[in-house]
């Protein structure tokens, strides 16, 4: 049976916002902490059993998995998606594509 192109094809159809963080120094020298965000399209992908387990072992609780170019990925630490704030907590290349794990930001912020 032969496979179609259309099927072969990974669709980026998902809007998430890579957002970085910096610090920078007022003109009183106070360090002053300023985001970014870069919008940027992604596949969503399921997050593995052993991804889960792996993560749950060190305190975290991995909720979401996106696929995107690495070209976009910069070393954000936060992502936004739906307008929920998730925190990035692992990366991993695959060929010229990144995966960001993520956990969800619980309401004050941790």
């Amino acid at each position: 049976m032969a496979t179609s192109k259309r099927s072969q094809h990974v669709r980026y159809d998902k809007m998430i916002f890579l957002i970085n963080s910096r610090v920078e120094q007022d003109e009183l020298g106070n360090d002053q902490e300023s985001e970014s965000e870069q919008r940027v399209a992604a596949r969503e992908m399921n997050v593995s059993s052993a991804e889960f387990y792996n993560a749950a072992t060190v305190g975290l609780r991995p909720e979401k998995q996106f696929e995107t170019y690495e070209r976009f990925y910069t070393g954000a630490q936060k992502l936004k998606y739906n307008g929920i704030l998730y925190r990035i907590v692992r990366t991993r290349n695959s060929g010229d594509k990144v995966i960001i794990i993520c956990e969800r930001v619980a309401a004050d912020g941790h």
